[in-house]
Order: C-alpha cells, then sequence, then structure tokens
C-alpha cells in the first residue's frame, strides 16, 4: 500500500549527481516525498541498517566494492529488509543481468536512454500497471521481467515464469494463456492445446481471449478444432490439487463434480454417496487438497461430517453445495470455516468458479475474513510457521479494523500458553463490538484454562444458543459443569451432544475424561484399551494437570496426574512414562524429593522411551540435591512437562518455534540468513523471489557481481522495525 498512497520511503543511489537529481525530481511528480539520495551503495546500506526504506531506485554498480545483485540478494535474505523494494536503472549492455535480478527479487526495471520527459512517462506506466494488479509486488514484477523474456525470445525462462507463477495464483486465466505461448515456441503443441483448453474452463466471460490468443498462437483451423474438442477436458493441473473428495447421495450432481475436478486436471476425484462412508475413508487417510459435500446426505448428515472433518483436520478447505442450508445451519458453517456454498441446482461455471476461488484464497488469502479463519485453522493444526507468516500479512493490512487484529494477537498469545494475555486481549475486543461466536468461544477456552469454570460455562452457554449444533462446545460445557461439581448439567450436555451426533469421539473423550477426573478409573480403562484417540485423551488430561500446577492448584494437579496414571491401560508403556515424567517433575516442584524419585525410577524400569533421558538427568539432580543438602535447581528449557502429543511441546508449539527462532537470531545473522528468511517468506511474498527461476546458467559477470557478499548489521531503528512486523517472533528475552 506504500506505493498506492505513495507514502513509500524511496532512496536514489546513483554515482551521478544529475542522475540522482533526475530521478529525485522524477518520483517526487508521481507523489513520493520522503525521498533520499546516496552515491554508492555502500552509503545505501549504512541507511538501511539504522532506518527502514520501503523503495530502492538504483544503478547496477558492476565495477564497485557492492553492486545491486548483491544487495538484491541481502534483501531477500534479511528479515530487516524483508519490506524493501527494489528498481534497477540499467544500461543497455547491462540487460543480461535482469533474469537473475528478477530471481532475487526486483520489482521492475528501467534501461537507458531516457530524458526528463520519458522518464516521467516512464513512472507513469509503471503506477498504472501496478494499480491493475491492485498493487501486487510479484505480479507487477513478472509483467516487467515478462515483457523482458518475450523481446529477448527466452522462451525456456519464460516457460519457467508462468508456471511459477500459476503455482502463486492458481488457476488465473493470464498465466495459463501466457504459459501456451512459450510451449508452442518451444514445440510443446499439445501441451499449450492443454493450457488453452483449460483456459476456455476458467475463461468466466473472457472467452473470446482465449480464442483471440488461440488464433494466434495455433492459427484458425486449429483454433477452431480446438473449440469442438475443449469438452474432452485438460491435463493440466492449473490449481494444483492432487485429490478431491466428492460427497454427495444425488448421482448426477456428483458426477457433474467430480467431471469438473477433472477438467480442471485434479489428479484423483474420490466419490462418496454418504457421509458414513466418506467419514470412513477420511479417517484413514489424510492425503487430499479439497472436499465437496452435500449438506443433506444420508446416515451421517453434512453438520454432523463437517464438525469431524473440522476436528480432525483444521485446515483443508471445504465447498459445501446445497440450496437445503436453514438459517439455523448458516453460524455452524461459519465456525467451521466452511469456504463456500454453492446453490444447487448446480452449474458448471458456477461450480468452477467456487473451487478456483477457494483454492487461490487458500493458496495466498487476500480477503480480510479467509485471512483470519486461515490463521485460526492454522494454529488448530499447529502449524505455527505458516500462521506467523500469515500473520504480518494480516497486521499490515490497513482494511482489517484494529479489533481483528487485536483477536489474532489473542489466539498466538493462546497458542503461546499465555493465557491470560489471550483472554484480556479478547475482552477487550468484546466491550467494543456485539457478541460473536467466535469470540464467545474463545474467552470460554482461555477462562478454563484458568480454572475460571464460572466464566467459562456462561460464555459457552451464550455462544450455544446461537449456534446450537456445535458439538465440541457442548463437550466443553459438560467439562466446566463437571468442574463446578454439577453432575446432572455435565450429563444434559453430553446428551445433547450425543443427540446431535452419537459417534463424535469428542464425547468419548469427554466422558472418559470426566470419569478420570471423578476417580473412575476402571470405567476410563476399559474405554481407552480401544480408544483411537487415546493420545489426544492422556495429553488433555496430562496438560489440564499442567494448568494447575500453573496456577498453584499442585495438589489437584497431583490428584489428576495419578488418576490419568491409573486409567492408562499397562500395554501403553510411552504415556504411562510421559505423565510419570511430569508427576514427578511436580513433585519436584513441591520439594517432594522422595516422591519424585519414585516416580522418575518407575520411568526408566519402563525402558526407553521420549523422556528416558529427560527422567535420568532430573533423578541426578535431585540425588546431587539430596547428597550435598542444596535446593534442587530445575533447568526451565531441560526440566519441562512432556505431552504425549507428536510435536506438541507442554509448552505451546508456536512458543518453542519462536524460542528456537531466537537462539537462532542470537547466533551470527550471516550463518542464519537462509534460515530464518524461508521461514519468513512465501512464493509471491517478495516479488519473483522463489517463484522465478532461471533455466539459463548465470555467466560469470553475474557470479562474480553475487560473489561481493555485502556485509550487514541492524542497528536499534531497524531493529525496532522489525520487532513491529514480527514482534514476538524474534524479540529476544530481556
Amino acid at each position: 500500500m506504500v506505493f498506492a498512497d505513495r507514502s513509500a520511503k524511496v532512496m536514489v543511489i546513483a554515482q551521478s549527481g544529475a542522475v540522482r537529481q533526475l530521478f529525485t525530481s522524477t518520483i517526487k511528480k508521481s507523489g513520493y516525498d520522503g525521498i533520499r539520495t546516496v552515491a554508492s551503495i555502500k552509503d545505501a546500506v549504512g541507511v538501511l541498517e539504522v532506518e527502514p526504506i520501503d523503495w530502492v531506485v538504483t544503478t547496477l554498480f558492476k565495477d564497485s566494492e557492492y553492486n545491486a545483485l548483491s544487495l538484491l540478494e541481502l534483501i531477500s535474505s534479511r528479515l530487516a529488509l524483508k519490506d524493501s523494494r527494489v528498481t534497477l536503472i540499467l544500461e543497455e549492455e547491462e540487460k543480461e543481468f535482469l533474469p537473475t535480478a528478477y530471481e532475487l527479487g526486483l520489482l521492475s526495471h528501467i534501461l537507458k536512454p531516457f530524458n526528463k520527459d520519458s522518464l516521467v512517462g516512464l513512472f507513469e506506466d509503471f503506477h498504472k500497471n501496478f494499480e491493475k494488479v491492485a498493487w501486487n509486488h510479484a505480479k507487477v514484477a513478472a509483467a516487467g521481467l515478462r515483457k523482458f523474456l518475450q523481446a529477448e525470445n527466452k522462451h525456456s525462462s519464460l516457460l519457467n515464469l508462468e508456471k511459477g507463477m500459476l503455482g502463486v495464483f492458481p488457476g488465473e486465466l493470464e498465466y495459463l494463456l501466457n504459459m501456451a505461448k512459450p510451449q508452442v515456441a518451444l514445440g510443446m503443441k499439445e501441451k499449450a492445446k492443454a493450457s488453452l483448453s483449460q483456459a476456455k474452463l476458467i475463461a468466466f466471460g473472457q472467452e473470446s481471449k482465449v480464442k483471440e490468443v488461440a488464433k494466434e498462437i495455433l492459427g484458425d483451423e486449429e483454433a477452431e478444432k480446438l473449440d469442438a474438442s475443449h469438452e474432452g477436458g485438460a491435463t493440466i493441473n492449473s490449481l494444483g490439487i492432487n485429490t478431491c473428495i466428492v460427497i454427495d447421495s444425488d448421482d448426477a450432481a456428483r458426477k457433474l463434480c467430480a467431471d469438473s475436478l477433472k477438467n480442471l486436471g485434479v489428479g484423483e476425484v474420490l466419490e462418496f454417496d454418504d457421509g458414513d462412508a466418506a467419514w470412513h475413508w477420511l479417517s484413514a487417510n489424510k492425503n487430499f487438497d479439497l472436499i465437496l459435500q452435500e449438506w443433506r446426505i444420508p446416515k451421517l448428515t453434512g453438520p454432523l461430517l463437517v464438525q469431524r472433518i473440522r476436528q480432525k483436520f483444521p485446515v483443508c478447505p471445504i465447498i459445501t453445495i446445497s440450496s437445503l442450508l436453514s438459517e439455523e445451519d448458516i453460524p455452524l458453517v461459519q465456525e467451521m470455516g466452511v469456504a463456500s456454498i454453492v446453490k444447487k441446482p448446480l452449474s458448471r461455471d458456477e461450480l468452477t468458479k467456487s473451487v478456483v476461488y477457494v483454492v487461490q484464497q487458500d493458496r495466498m488469502p487476500t480477503k480480510a475474513q479467509v485471512l483470519e479463519d486461515k490463521i485460526r485453522r492454522l494454529l488448530e493444526a499447529k502449524k505455527y510457521k505458516e500462521a506467523l507468516q500469515l500473520r504480518e500479512k494480516f497486521k499490515r493490512n490497513r482494511d482489517i479494523p484494529e479489533g481483528k487484529k487485536k483477536i489474532i494477537e489473542a489466539e498466538f498469545a493462546y497458542s503461546e500458553a499465555k493465557f491470560e494475555k489471550a483472554r484480556d486481549l479478547a475482552m477487550e475486543v468484546l466491550r467494543t463490538q456485539s457478541d460473536s461466536i467466535s469470540i464467545l468461544n474463545f474467552i470460554g477456552k482461555c477462562l478454563m484454562q484458568l480454572n475460571d469454570y464460572v466464566a467459562a460455562l456462561k460464555c459457552f452457554t451464550k455462544a450455544q444458543t446461537m449456534s446450537p449444533k456445535n458439538v465440541q462446545r457442548l463437550c466443553a460445557i459438560a467439562e466446566a459443569s463437571h468442574e463446578l461439581g454439577d453432575s446432572k448439567a455435565a450429563g444434559d450436555a453430553l446428551e445433547k451432544a450425543q443427540n446431535i451426533d452419537k459417534g463424535n469421539q469428542a464425547i468419548e473423550r469427554t466422558q472418559i475424561t470426566i470419569d478420570i477426573s471423578a476417580g473412575d478409573t476402571e470405567k476410563a480403562k476399559a474405554v481407552l484399551e480401544n480408544l483411537e484417540s487415546l493420545s489426544n485423551v492422556v495429553s488433555y488430561l496430562n496438560n489440564k494437570a499442567i494448568a494447575c500446577a500453573r496456577s498453584g492448584l499442585f495438589e489437584e494437579g497431583i490428584n489428576l496426574y495419578k488418576k490419568t496414571l491409573e486409567s492408562i491401560p499397562q500395554k501403553k508403556v510411552e504415556y504411562k512414562s510421559i505423565v510419570s515424567y511430569n508427576l514427578a517433575l511436580a513433585y519436584a516442584r513441591m520439594d517432594k524429593l522422595d516422591e519424585a524419585t519414585t516416580q522418575l525410577d518407575m520411568v526408566l524400569e519402563l525402558g526407553k522411551s521420549q523422556v528416558y533421558l529427560k527422567a535420568k538427568s532430573l533423578l541426578l539432580k535431585i540425588k546431587k540435591a539430596k547428597k550435598f543438602g542444596s535446593k534442587l535447581q530445575l533447568n526451565d528449557n531441560q526440566d519441562k512437562d512432556s505431552s504425549p502429543e507428536q510435536n506438541k511441546p507442554t509448552e505451546s508449539g508456536a512458543s518453542q518455534d519462536i524460542k528456537k527462532l531466537e537462539k537462532e537470531e542470537s547466533k551470527t545473522l550471516e550463518e542464519h540468513t537462509e534460515i530464518i528468511a524461508a521461514m519468513d517468506s512465501d512464493p509471491g511474498d517478495l516479488c519473483c523471489f522463489r517463484v522465478f527461476v532461471n533455466p539459463e546458467k548465470a555467466s560469470s559477470t553475474v557470479k562474480g557481481l553475487l560473489n561481493q557478499k555485502i556485509r550487514f548489521t541492524p542497528r536499534e531503528a531497524v531493529a525496532r522495525q522489525e520487532a513491529a512486523g514480527l514482534e514476538k517472533l524474534l524479540k529476544r528475552e530481556s
């Protein structure tokens, strides 16, 4: 947006004072005020070390200590420079550097010769073209690179560019059409026809444009044949969907969906005519990319199936195909993050439009609500790095209200186990806007973690009146009621949940946790013997005991650990080891070293497990403390609670990812720029960086410029800017 409203801080770098003056005056005429000039890239780097610059306009400096290619490489690998964009001014004989420059993240280029008037026109065209692509940096960079590659007849490079753009912007007509041109030039006529056939399917009112391109590259006769045979479908998978699930009892509707998906190049379409069959397959598999689901299906109906899917697959996009949704259904549809609703009777065009839109938004969200939902679902799926990346886009979007941004910060605080902060942020938002199901639900979750069951129950109950079919929330109501000693209310809530979906495993897990908390460990053990989701149950109880300890409720935590241990079947050794270790740790924190020793001995007797070495280490510390009569010193990083869930540290995964990156950042930046940059940049985030890969080998001259590495040490001003961007991700703990 700094280009749209001309608020970008600009720096012009040129050895010639006349060139600096010419570009400064021209850029000012374009509406920019904050412009500064320097005579070398070395001076520019000195500025960048202390001050964020949005737009760098520079000559190549191929004979200097620092050059523009090295600057681009630096920008693409440093978090402190993640918002900087570069326009390169080149002599005609320097054009060979352009593919590498765009590969490194160049925004645009200007070729000499030019004069004052022509330069004004070039900047006007640049901003007009930028606006046409809604100020998307990758698209405007691709347009500049494409123009150069076309002029130089570099067909292999062109094809790589269009494939890369199609990967970032799946199903976009422009890139399919652009791809067909170099395919023909490279002798890949059949592939070009496939590209054009698929382009026809997604033209949506631009069929004449497809026809025009087809005639241009194939000739009139073959273009007409393409029109006649296009129903055969395309073989190019422009959406990048490998497997799609279609669930509908209507044979005709299911066939239309399957055919439409196959025409879009989807690799595999699996069809199911009822919810039970679909769920049986889904619960045993995880490699699929999209679900199309009718709302009114036999056996396991849509409202129940979508909840089970969301519990197991938080991130997978879902499209509902139905005209039978009632007003009562809509809140649940929104809660479950259904990406789109396509009404029946089905239209092939409308269905195709919806699929293309959903895949595009899933790949690169631009809509505020889609972005918010995806961040939330990524956190639920414990995909913290992806969530952190999207958070930056969300925070920097000026069209998103501050309240929405605060809720996302609350979600991250929750994922870092900072439950009080998460609750307070959400409460601030709730005070300034009307009640929403998502906020009430979120506050209820926070309050449960803080053992405030009375307030949590109020939040859940109110949210449930707004969306009465949510099974997981009824389970939360049952749990809160049980904690408050109201077994009747807990039973009533679970009965309501069973009346909605008796087979939902969330109900079974809740019943088991209630039984264990109530001391009925034999009943719980009998069920746990065959429960598929044993890990989830034990993790939940284990983490609840940890939450008690964090809140100072040590005895409650100890008792819950003991009950959990009694309930775990004897053959589940790994789970027993983890809970025993956490119980030992709880005793150690209470200075009950004999009891801690007993539990640690049990862990070691059980044999190798993920906590075996931690148990040996803690036992050694306890023995030393007892021998010398000293106070036991626990290391927060090593002596921390463990969780049965794979890849889920008790201290949240998000918090662990953040601490890991903080540790990496504290080492020399030169060693770790690639790790951090890879975490921070998705294809399309930085112009054509990681989108375009030049198939031609770089010349020795180009390699020589890239070998000139730039020393860069961000100082306080940039560090503050960086913290404002990725806040806790890289902020060192004081």
